[in-house]
C-alpha cells in the first residue's frame, strides 16, 4: 500500500491541500534533467486525486512539495560535495533539510494574502508560479526576469522590478540559497549555493543505474514483470532487493 502525505500549499491562492504518494521505480527513470519542466512532472505523477496541477503552484509551494519528496525518499539529510576556492580541495556539505527550510520562512516578512494580489506602493502584483516559469523558458537570464514581471504584475509600476523580486522573496521564499560552508583542510570560508529542485532532481537521475539493477535483481528472483516492479513503491522495492542480496551472503 502507497505511502500518501498531505501537504497545504501555503502561498498558493486558496491556500489548497494536496495528497502526494511515494515514488516509485517509473517515475524514478523518467527524470531526464533538472528544470522546471521535469520537477512539474514529478509532482503531477506522484499527486493523488483532480486538485490543483504543478503548472498552477506558486513556485515556493512546488519548492515546498519537492523538498516533501526529497524527505519520504531519502531522509531528512542533505549530503552534497563543494570544492574549496582557495586550496582547491573537495570537501563535503550536510545540513537538514527540515531547518533549512525553517530558517527560510521564519525569514519571511510579507504576509500571505488569500486573494493572490499583493500591493507594493502603488503596484499590484501576484506570486510566480510554474505556468509562468514555462511561458518564459529559454530566456536568457535578464529577459526572463523583465519577462516574468511582465506576467506577474497585475497593474503599477513595473519599473520597479527590484524591489517586486524582493517583496515576493520576503513573502514566498524559494528553497534555494547560499549556505556558508568552512573548508576542513585550509579553513577557509565560502557560500554554497543550494537549490531543492536540482538537487533532488539530479539525485534521483544519478540514482537511476540503481533502479535498472533493482529491476534485474528482482526479476531475475522472483519473475515479476517489467511493469509490475517499475510500480512499486521505492522504498518497498528496495526491501525486496535487500531481502535477496542478504540471502545470497549470508
Amino acid at each position: 500500500m502507497q505511502n500518501l502525505r498531505s501537504l497545504r500549499l501555503r502561498y498558493t491562492q486558496g491556500q489548497p491541500e494536496i495528497r502526494i504518494r511515494e515514488i516509485t521505480g517509473r517515475e524514478e527513470i523518467a527524470v531526464c534533467d533538472a528544470g522546471t519542466s521535469s520537477a512539474i512532472f514529478l509532482i503531477n505523477q506522484l499527486k493523488m486525486g483532480e486538485g490543483l496541477s504543478a503548472e498552477r503552484m506558486v513556485t515556493a509551494d512546488r519548492d515546498r512539495v519537492l523538498a516533501a519528496i526529497y524527505i519520504d525518499t531519502f531522509g531528512s539529510r542533505v549530503n552534497g560535495k563543494t570544492k574549496c576556492l582557495e586550496c582547491q580541495q573537495p570537501f563535503e556539505i550536510e545540513f537538514q533539510l527540515p531547518e533549512l527550510q525553517q530558517h527560510l520562512e521564519s525569514s519571511a516578512a510579507g504576509t500571505v494574502e488569500e486573494s493572490g494580489i499583493y500591493c507594493l506602493d502603488e503596484c499590484e502584483f501576484r506570486l510566480p508560479t510554474g505556468e509562468d516559469e514555462l511561458a518564459i523558458a529559454g530566456l536568457q537570464a535578464t529577459e526572463a526576469v523583465n519577462a516574468l514581471l511582465q506576467l506577474c504584475v497585475v497593474s503599477g509600476g513595473k519599473q520597479q522590478g527590484e524591489k517586486i523580486q524582493e517583496a515576493m522573496s520576503g513573502i514566498a521564499p524559494v528553497i534555494q540559497t547560499e549556505i556558508k560552508t568552512v573548508c576542513p583542510e585550509c579553513g577557509h570560508t565560502q557560500q554554497a549555493r543550494f537549490d531543492i529542485q536540482s538537487y533532488l532532481l539530479s539525485k534521483l537521475k544519478e540514482e537511476q543505474k540503481q533502479v535498472y539493477r533493482d529491476i534485474h535483481r528482482l526479476a531475475s528472483s522472483y519473475k515479476w514483470s517489467h511493469r509490475e516492479i517499475l510500480e512499486l513503491p521505492r522504498r518497498l522495492r528496495r526491501s525486496y532487493v535487500k531481502m535477496i542480496e542478504d540471502e545470497l551472503t549470508g
